[in-house]
């Protein structure tokens, strides 16, 4: 191949010394394959090859590290049955970035043991369910795939933390979601959301949810978003995004009055204790932009009691007669 020859002629230079090299950035240099980079390259570690003609990763050094191979033209057959499988050809890979290629089998990245970032950004993605045996995977990326479920077992990457899944075909945040027992941020920004499912374990590790853009996700409900219900399933949530979600109204379905006729330990304040017994006193900022266009939105700041950040530029908000202190206001 002429272009990865010439590429190869210059890492042979004395001067280039690539025995030694442990780091390697060919980004933009026009390689179409890999054939003899493992010779000349044994102690690489991190490569950076984005932006080539790549349609496959063999020839890689097998102690990388770190790959990065971005806006490619990678695909993996799940038909070939000597298809390219990360566990078996790089089995120490703790990065990987192949955003904006042309990969459907998810497969492919099973097994391995050191993975903690997987990007797979713009990819043709279409299911989870076969991602397997990724135990230390932190960080999962998947904006702009064509998922249509959130089928990832959590058992298959329990330490998981950080889901990104933005821009894809999700109908429903499911249940299983509460699964993940280390699961902080989850980004499911513009897909096709219908449906918000309540049952199963509550998500206590979760701290940051982006549902935005999801303009039916609350059209069961009327467009109500009860405080009482999402706190259950969300305990420790302190960031909330809901904008352009047709949002009508937020408040908890607990009636106050009956806590009233229970008996309370003593020293508690009556009203006190109803209010922190339907509010969600973990929520600190809200975003609710372009809500309710149509019709004011209600919020009953009283069931979020350390709320202190609100966004809510291009909607009707009704504002109670007083506010709690918020740190910003928009």
């Amino acid at each position: 191949d002429e272009a990865l020859g010439s590429i190869v002629h210059r890492l042979m230079t004395p001067a280039a010394s690539p025995d030694g090299c442990t780091a390697l950035d060919l980004s933009g240099s026009g390689i179409r394959n890999l054939a003899g980079l493992a010779q000349i390259t044994s102690r690489l570690e991190s490569i950076c090859l984005t932006g080539n003609k790549l349609r496959g990763l063999s020839g890689l050094p097998t102690g990388l590290v770190s790959l990065k191979a971005p806006s490619n033209w990678i695909r993996f057959s799940a038909a070939d049955p000597d298809r390219f499988m990360f566990a078996r050809e790089l089995p120490h890979l703790e990065e990987i970035d192949l955003s904006a290629n042309e990969i459907s089998d998810i497969q492919v990245f099973s097994g391995l043991r050191h993975l903690r970032v997987l990007e797979l950004s713009r990819n043709r993605i279409e299911s989870l369910s076969a991602l397997r045996g990724c135990r230390r995977l932190l960080h999962l990326a998947l904006r702009d795939n064509s998922l249509s479920a959130l089928d990832l077992d959590a058992s298959e990457t329990p330490l998981l933390s950080t889901l990104d899944v933005c821009n894809n075909r999700l109908r429903v945040v499911p249940a299983s979601i509460g699964e993940f027992a280390h699961l902080v941020k989850v980004n499911m920004v513009r897909n096709d959301l219908e449906h918000f499912e309540v049952h199963g374990p509550p998500a206590e590790s979760m701290r940051e949810l982006k549902l935005s853009e999801n303009p039916l996700i609350m059209r069961r409900d009327g467009g109500v978003v009860d405080v009482r219900v999402w706190r259950a399933k969300f305990p420790s949530l302190r960031t909330l995004y809901l904008d352009v979600c047709n949002i009508r109204k937020m408040a908890s379905s607990a009636d106050p009055e009956d806590d009233l006729h229970s008996p309370l330990p003593s020293g508690t304040d009556r009203h006190t204790s109803a209010r922190s017994a339907s509010g969600w006193s973990s929520l600190f900022n809200l975003s609710l932009r372009g809500s309710a266009l149509q019709q004011p939105l209600s919020v009953a700041f009283e069931c979020m009691p350390q709320l202190k950040n609100l966004y809510a530029p291009d909607t009707h908000l009704v504002l109670p007669r007083s506010l709690p202190i918020l740190g910003n206001l928009l």
